[in-house]
């Protein structure tokens, strides 16, 4: 909620990424670009609803950007989101991990470019040159992970739950922000058909059906069972 601006990176595409710098204390031949002009000439394209956004964890970009006075719009495709989706139990969601599953590829690291522990450097301590390989992969990979991960989600009979990953930045930002829900989200999310009488009871009967014992708090073993053994449709 602090976060100050260090640069931006973003990609048109898989391996067209550009890296933005705003606020590097440690310079080299590479200057930073004046704050408030960037975002002013970046904004109308972040702000635009039609150009769909896709990268990991999305809602902290964009809780930075609204306290730059940006707000980030266009539902996109979430990544760290995706990974949830795929294995809830995996932690943590790391675009690293994602990359080098869908890509076999293994980007660089937070800990490999700004070192770890108490011997890390700050990353407006870094140049730019020193951090354009790192940002500009953070912004690149998740436009060629996002739709392989999508086939997964849909492939593990996920399909209901595919707009998990596809967010509202703005909402979650706001949401984060603030700390209230945003209004209609919850009921949009649970929405569900009028039932029938005696569906909750076939439904039970299905369950029974799976012929083996597993944990209904485990949302990896709940899917499973209902999406893959017993064929169900949202």
């Amino acid at each position: 909620m602090r976060a100050g601006l260090v640069g931006i990176a973003f990609s048109r595409g898989e391996r067209h990424a550009r890296y933005v710098p705003l606020g590097h204390r440690a310079l080299d031949e590479v200057s930073n670009l004046d704050t408030g002009r960037a975002l002013r000439a970046l904004a109308p394209l972040l702000e635009d609803e039609t150009v769909e956004k896709v990268g990991h964890d999305v809602k902290y970009d964009a809780i930075v950007l609204a306290r730059h006075g940006v707000t980030v719009a266009g539902p996109g495709f979430d990544t760290m989101l995706a990974s949830y989706l795929l294995d809830s139990t995996r932690a943590p969601h790391a675009l690293e991990t994602l990359s080098i599953e869908h890509l076999d590829y293994k980007p660089l690291t937070e800990e490999g470019v700004y070192g770890k522990g108490a011997k890390a450097s700050a990353r407006r301590n870094l140049p730019a040159t020193a951090t354009l390989a790192y940002a500009a992969e953070r912004a690149d990979s998740p436009a060629a992970v996002g739709p392989r991960a999508a086939r997964q989600v849909g492939g593990r009979g996920a399909g209901c739950r595919v707009r998990g990953p596809r967010m509202a930045p703005r909402a979650g930002a706001r949401s984060a922000r603030t700390g209230r829900r945003p209004r209609g989200c919850l009921r949009a999310r649970v929405a569900v058909e009028k039932a029938r009488p005696g569906d909750a009871g076939a439904q039970f009967e299905d369950l029974r059906a799976a012929g083996e014992e597993f944990n209904i708090n485990s949302p990896k073993q709940l899917g499973e069972i209902l999406f893959e053994k017993l064929k169900l449709r949202c």
